[in-house]
Formats: C-alpha cells, sequence, structure tokens
C-alpha cells in the first residue's frame, strides 16, 4: 500500500506560513510542533516571498517588574521565573540584587 503525499494548494501554503509568522518561532521548532516537515515551511516561505529569518515581532509573555530603591524582597513569598523554549526554567527569590542579576545575565547573552 503506498502512502500519496497530499499537495498543499495556496492557500494551505499561506495559511501555514501564516501560522508560522503568528507563532513567532523559527521554521524548525514549529514544523517540529506541528508534525510538518521544515522543507515544506521554507518552500512556502520562499514561494511567498516571506523571509525565514525575520517572524514578526511579537508581544512578550512577562510581567513588567519595576524595582525602587528599597533594597530586599520585592513581594513577600514572591519568585522571579523564567522559562525560556519551554524548556529551560529559573525561579529565584524575587530580591532587587536577584533581579539585576537576572537581568546582566539576560543583557551578556543576548550579545
Amino acid at each position: 500500500m503506498s502512502t500519496k503525499r497530499h499537495r498543499m494548494t495556496e492557500s494551505e501554503g499561506s495559511a501555514l506560513v501564516q501560522a508560522w509568522r503568528d507563532s513567532g518561532l523559527t521554521q524548525s521548532e514549529f514544523a517540529r510542533r506541528r508534525g510538518v516537515n521544515v522543507q515544506r515551511v521554507q518552500y512556502w516561505s520562499r514561494r511567498l516571498g516571506v523571509a525565514p529569518k525575520d517572524p514578526p515581532a511579537r508581544a512578550a509573555d512577562f510581567v513588567v517588574v519595576t524595582a525602587g530603591d528599597r533594597e530586599g524582597v520585592l513581594e513577600d513569598g514572591a519568585c522571579i521565573e523564567l522559562v525560556v523554549d519551554d524548556r529551560f526554567f529559573v525561579s529565584v527569590p524575587s530580591t532587587t540584587e536577584n533581579l539585576r542579576v537576572l537581568v546582566r545575565a539576560m543583557v551578556e547573552a543576548s550579545r
């Protein structure tokens, strides 16, 4: 029994590319999560003239924390939690010093 591959229509390819762009993920990660071949996403991106390295900016899923002059705990018993790519998780007590260290580390990592 042979399995016949489904050829996407242009509207299906366009919907796939739009879903990828809306996700904010890389093409590889999007394809993996969707269970499609990354070459399919790449093909439709090229065909529709969508640059593979510029998914649209999206609002980050985070809460803005401001640290005033007060040293110590920002909120009693609260933690600062960072989750990256649903794989890396860091949780530290929410002190102003911990906030400074985490922000400094993120800035350094982005250089």
